[in-house]
């Protein structure tokens, strides 16, 4: 599995036509243990939760457009993660 090795992974996420991306790395370390929880790390630190480690962008550097959309229990949201062998 790509993501459990050193692969870049990209995750896009699309709320309301609006785009934002960011880039990062697997690791064997990942899990994919959470239900209902993503998140993309700038650290290496992993727990169930993480879908990827020295992301490009952490919840603060998305715009505050975005970020505000997402908040919105109405919103569609589209996450798209690619990784790359």
């Amino acid at each position: 599995m790509a993501s459990r090795d050193a692969a870049a992974i990209s995750i896009t996420i699309e709320v309301d036509g609006i785009v934002e991306s960011a880039v990062g790395r697997g690791s064997a370390l990942l899990t994919f243990e959470d239900d209902s929880d993503i998140v993309a790390r700038k650290s290496t630190f992993t727990c169930g939760r993480t879908i990827m480690i020295r992301s490009s962008k952490a919840a603060a550097d998305f715009s505050r457009e975005i970020v505000n959309k997402l908040r919105s229990p109405e919103a569609a949201v589209k996450v798209t993660l690619v990784a790359q062998c």
